[in-house]
């Protein structure tokens, strides 16, 4: 078990070398249409629609029984109206990137 010292601080964590092309087409595709949201919750058919699913109509939603375990939930589509509000949002100035580490 050796490994080459220009890779000791990766290992086996490194997937191939970066590609810009590849990046951009995944950030492309990382916008509001495609996301999924999943809240876990047990008592979550206990609680109003008002307490975590603002600006939906989750009430309108069925409940479902999951097959193997016999779980609840509910899905839903999320409206243009929210979609366009996520969009619109200035970025939280608290997301950024560290400064670049020196040492690495």
């Amino acid at each position: 078990f050796e490994k080459d010292p220009s890779r000791v601080l990766c290992g086996n964590a490194l997937t191939g070398d970066y590609n810009g092309e590849v990046a951009k087409a995944f950030l492309d595709r990382f916008v509001p249409q495609n996301c999924l949201i999943t809240i876990h919750n047990s008592d979550a058919e206990k609680e109003s629609q008002e307490k975590y699913y603002v600006d939906t109509n989750l009430n309108d939603a069925a409940w479902q029984t999951e097959k193997y375990y016999g779980a609840k939930y509910r899905e839903m589509g999320i409206s243009q109206e929210v979609i366009n509000k996520w969009q619109n949002e200035p970025i939280d100035p608290r997301l950024k990137l560290p400064e670049l580490n020196q040492f690495i």
